[in-house]
Order: structure tokens, then C-alpha cells, then sequence
């Protein structure tokens, strides 16, 4: 026993001699900005700001990138394909099925690349740099009246932009109630595309002046569905299911690697295009058919096909 105590205390004799104890400082500018950010009035301002800056990259520098992969996987994957079965002599189903089908699925997928993949950019820095985090917390107790924790607030923020990373998204919340209780709501959230949606609605049902205040009454609309829908689900079928207590802990402001932004971004940007891809091709093939396929099986023109004939009357009856 004493032997086993003389080695001890060897090693320990050891360790203080060739090691230093350094005690962490708080950054001064770490302090600092937290002085501000962390405010519980200019908190939310900031980081409201912040994601207008994301979505303004996402869509300046994704949009001006967005025609070059839609022209390019046009020439590759639909224009290239039907030059290769007709080279190839494929018959037309086979053609059609794997020009318009696979082909017009995947250059649905590619054009989105540019401003999701910015989007994943601008949110590895982030997360990377320290900021996510406090963010997280300046929304906590405003998601705390849905029963959600702060955090949930970027995915949400994230469908402004496109409801499929923000669904994603979810996956980085801590429990199965908080991941469902965002996905849930996450739809809501006025995407750029239903923009265009929203706009021919405000246009038939409002006077050209009232166009603007139709529009914008569409997009409240949807965000108090997406509210309603949290204290519905906090209420009913998610009640008594309380939020986890959390503690805290936010690193130091950093720099983020610049390797290491482009690797998170590629795994998010892999997961999107893998993950939707799959559904928006499968659908993509089946509306294919329907635009390029009689009852009889033959090929026949967008005109006489499938979808078209299930507006003329009669259709319905089978006629």
C-alpha cells in the first residue's frame, strides 16, 4: 500500500514539474459583443438582421449562379440524354422516360444548388464562428410560449428560404417532440417559391391598389398557421410534455477554417440533394408519364396526354 502511494506521489512530483496550469480568460472581446448581442433588446434586432443578411446572400450570389447549373443540367441530362437515345436508337418510352422523367427531376434538383448551398454556407459560419449559439438563447423565451426551445428558431427562420433544409434542419434539436413540433410548423413558413403562388391569389381576389396589402395578408396568414399550429400541438396531442432544463455554454468568438466550412456545407448541401432528389425525381418521372403517355401506352405530345385529358369533360366519367 505504501508502495503503491510512493508511486503516486512520484508521478504527481512528476506532472507538476513539467507541466503548466494556465487559467482561462474570459476574451475581452467576447465580452464585449455579448454585451450587446446578448441584450434583451438589441438581441433580437441583431439576429433578425443577421438572417436578412443570409437570405440577401443566398439569393445575390445563389441567383446569379442558379442559371448556369439550370442551363448546364439542361444540355447534360434532358438535351443530352435524348440526343444519346436517339443516337443509341432507344425506343421513345425508353427515351422519353429517362430524358423528361430522370433528366427533368434531376435539373428540378440542380438549379436549387446555388442558394441552398449558400445558405448552408452562411450558416456553418455561423455556427462555426459562436454566434449560433447565442442566438439560441436571445429566442428562447419567446419560443418557450410554443413550447419550444430557442434553437428551433433557426429552422423555422431557415423556411423563408426553402421549407426542404428547414425541415433538415430539425434533425439538430435535442428531443423527438421538439424535432415534430418544428416540422410541423416548417411548411407554413412562405417560401420564395409560393411567393409567385401568393401573388396570382392577391391579384384575382384584390383590387390592384390592395395587391400589396393582399399579398402580405397571405404571408401573415401562413405564419399564424405555423403559431397556431405550435400551441395546438403544446396543447393536445404534445401536453404535459415540458421543455428540458438547459445550461448554457457559448465558446469565445472565433474565425472560423475555411476547410471546415466547406466540408459542413458539402454534407448538408449531399443530404439535401440525395434526400429531396430522390422524392423530387420520383415525382418528376410519374408526371413524365402523364404528360407523355395515351391510355393506348403510345407516345403522343404534352397536348394529348394523360394530364391533360383529366381536365376535358367527360374525363372524369371515363369517357
Amino acid at each position: 500500500m505504501h508502495i503503491a502511494d510512493a508511486r503516486y506521489q512520484t508521478i504527481a512530483a512528476v506532472c507538476d514539474a513539467v507541466s503548466n496550469t494556465l487559467t482561462a480568460e474570459p476574451s475581452r472581446f467576447t465580452a464585449a459583443m455579448d454585451k450587446v448581442i446578448l441584450n434583451r433588446f438589441l438581441g433580437l434586432p441583431i439576429f433578425l438582421f443577421v438572417m436578412y443578411l443570409m437570405f440577401l446572400l443566398a439569393i445575390n450570389i445563389g441567383g446569379a449562379l442558379q442559371p448556369i447549373f439550370d442551363a448546364g443540367s439542361v444540355a447534360v441530362f434532358i438535351h443530352g440524354i435524348q440526343w444519346l437515345g436517339y443516337t443509341l436508337h432507344f425506343p421513345d418510352w425508353l427515351t422519353v422516360f429517362l430524358a423528361q422523367g430522370i433528366g427533368g427531376g434531376i435539373n428540378t434538383v440542380l438549379p436549387l444548388v446555388p442558394q441552398i448551398g449558400m445558405m448552408y454556407l452562411f450558416l456553418s459560419f455561423l455556427e462555426d464562428s459562436g454566434y449560433m449559439a447565442r442566438a439560441a438563447f436571445v429566442m428562447d423565451r419567446l419560443m418557450q410560449a410554443l413550447g419550444l426551445p430557442g434553437k428551433s428558431f433557426v429552422p423555422l427562420i431557415v423556411g423563408f428560404g426553402c421549407n426542404v433544409p428547414s425541415v433538415m434542419g430539425a434533425r439538430t434539436l435535442d428531443a423527438p417532440r421538439e424535432r415534430l413540433m418544428t416540422i410541423m410548423m416548417a411548411p407554413f413558413m412562405s417560401c420564395g417559391a409560393r411567393l409567385a403562388i401568393f401573388a396570382v391569389f392577391a391579384a384575382a381576389f384584390f383590387w390592384s391598389e390592395r395587391c400589396a396589402g393582399g399579398l402580405l395578408a397571405l404571408r401573415t396568414g401562413a405564419l399564424l398557421m405555423a403559431i397556431l399550429t405550435g400551441l395546438m400541438l403544446k396543447h393536445t396531442i404534445m401536453r404535459g410534455e415540458g421543455l428540458a432544463i438547459r445550461g448554457w455554454s457559448c465558446r469565445v468568438y472565433h474565425v472560423p477554417h475555411i476547410k471546415s466550412l466547406i466540408i459542413q456545407t458539402w454534407q448538408r448541401l449531399k443530404g439535401f440533394v440525395l434526400r429531396a432528389g430522390k422524392v423530387i425525381v420520383i415525382v418528376s418521372i410519374f408526371l413524365s408519364a402523364l404528360n407523355s403517355f395515351s391510355l393506348s401506352g403510345k407516345v403522343v405530345d404534352n397536348i394529348n396526354g394523360l394530364r391533360a385529358g383529366l381536365g376535358e369533360p367527360g374525363h372524369y366519367a371515363g369517357v
